[in-house]
């Protein structure tokens, strides 16, 4: 099995960290995902359209639109199981593990 994240969840990680914590603890969050064994996906501007696009699909819901890009890069390469506690996933009909969260 290949764990993969896409480039821009370390930002995403480090500014989460960065608002409960101290500086140094989300600079080390940020340089574990960037060096860690992860597979990095890079995402493009069709990535982002089709993240638009997802978020208005499901414009019932409040998603974000990190969570609405990383749908679209996972879709785009195949991927439809997600380590997350986000049930937001939930939704763009991604197996989602641990499994239920909120």
């Amino acid at each position: 099995m290949t764990w993969c994240v896409l480039n821009a969840t370390s930002h995403e990680a480090f500014t989460r960290q960065r608002y409960d914590t101290r500086l140094e603890a989300a600079l080390e969050t940020y340089r574990f995902m960037r060096d860690s064994p992860f597979k990095q996906l890079d995402f493009g501007k069709e990535d982002e359209d089709r993240a638009v696009e997802l978020l208005r699909k499901y414009r019932d819901k409040t998603l974000s639109f990190h969570d609405a890009l990383c749908a679209a890069v996972m879709m785009r390469e195949g991927i439809y199981k997600v380590f997350t506690f986000d049930s937001d996933f939930w939704c763009f009909g991604f197996a989602v593990l641990p499994g239920r969260t909120k």
